[in-house]
């Protein structure tokens, strides 16, 4: 159940209080996956010393996550002072983490190698955790930066890594063990309006550059009198490029780059896998206006029926636009798609452009037998 009473403290803790003078409306909360997780909000100035206590780097306590002050825009607004603040998730102060280690040379890290590599004996209480299977992967120059740079280089090394956050508890679920189904669905025109689909036709992927596994082998060099043997580390199969032609001929080559894999010794199992990232539509987005009372989750899956275009599908939220002390007011939500839901989306708009056109075909044969018996109209709209 949502706490109502938002608190504001000090850095240090010594002092915390809460704020009596939020502007209720104005008070929104916002996240993304990946990327955003912040509160916002309007408060007047009601000479209290929870007010006063509202400053840059101070914390807002607000349904048992904290979030630091970052920005402020004082106004004085018919005579009442008032400040916009807005406050991003703590979890973002491991940027105060940093790394001057620098390891310059591709290696090959697990997922926890990297959080241990930036997170160990850190002084600020961050903890970490790692939830599903992820293989190692090789990068370059992991270091250098702050930890909440190395939890980017996670995100784009691992495209499958969901970074969730705990206060200062930081979690990397691989997708497939964070999204869940809760038996929810959006339905325009019952809980849901204003829905926009946009594709996105750069983020494709449908070709990679794969390099699996090495070993170890030895050579032998020089003749029977002076033989030398050294050994060389070798492909367990040369690197080569995995395509698909089917989508390049429909939307020209995507790159997904270099796709980089220890674990794989046989060339077929390593395509296999390199085929099973490929990105071969379009991915979908949509957003839409929620008039459902409950707060939506990150990564549940719901069902999206748009029944005016035949469009029903299975969809994961991945962002939303929340108001939790304003009922009247409506919660925006990002959906993403699986593969699945792109294709069932423009199996859809096909469906309508075909019945469009059978609905053109019979209109043109239409006025071609009125014409055939000799009849006509005034184009201008006379009687």
């Amino acid at each position: 159940m949502l706490n109502q009473i938002v608190k504001v403290k000090t850095r240090d803790g010594t002092h915390i209080e809460p704020i009596q003078s939020i502007v209720l409306p104005s008070f929104q909360y916002d996240e993304q996956v990946n990327t955003q997780r912040q509160i916002s909000f309007v408060a007047k100035n009601d000479y209290s010393f929870g007010y006063s206590l509202i400053q840059e780097n101070n914390l807002i306590e607000f349904d048992g996550q904290e979030y630091i002050i970052q920005q402020l825009d004082r106004n004085f607004v018919n005579g009442y002072p008032t400040v916009n603040v807005t406050a991003s998730h703590i979890y973002t102060d491991c940027h105060r983490i940093m790394q001057y280690k620098q390891n310059e040379k591709a290696q090959s890290y697990s997922v926890q190698d990297v959080l241990n590599f930036y997170f160990a004996n850190n002084r600020l209480g961050f903890t970490t955790k790692v939830v599903g299977s992820f293989s190692k992967k090789k990068i370059e120059g992991l270091g250098g930066d702050s930890a909440f740079d190395g939890l980017g280089k996670i995100v784009s090394s691992w495209p499958d890594a969901v970074v969730t956050q705990d206060n200062k508890h930081i979690v990397i679920y691989q997708h497939s063990e964070r999204t869940k189904h809760l038996g929810k669905r959006l339905s325009y025109g019952h809980n849901s309006d204003n829905i926009q689909l946009n594709t996105d036709i750069s983020s494709i992927i449908n070709s990679f550059y794969v390099v699996g596994g090495t070993k170890e082998e030895k050579v032998t060099t020089g003749n029977s009198k002076n033989k030398k043997t050294e050994t060389k580390t070798v492909p367990f199969f040369p690197p080569h490029i995995v395509k698909d032609e089917k989508s390049i001929a429909k939307y020209g080559e995507w790159s997904g780059g270099i796709l980089n894999d220890e674990r794989f010794h046989d060339a077929k199992a390593m395509d296999d896998y390199a085929k099973g990232k490929f990105v071969l539509e379009p991915p979908l987005t949509i957003t839409l206006d929620y008039k459902g009372g409950e707060r939506p989750i990150i990564n549940e899956l719901k069902r999206l029926e748009i029944l005016e275009t035949g469009y029903v599908t299975d969809i994961e939220v991945v962002g939303y636009s929340w108001h939790p002390f304003d009922d009247g007011q409506v919660t925006t939500v990002t959906l993403n798609s699986l593969r699945k839901t792109s294709l069932e989306y423009f199996r859809a708009q096909q469906r309508q452009q075909s019945l469009s056109k059978k609905k053109s075909n019979a209109i043109a044969q239409e006025i071609q037998n009125t014409l055939n018996h000799g009849l006509a109209w005034d184009w201008r709209g006379n009687d």
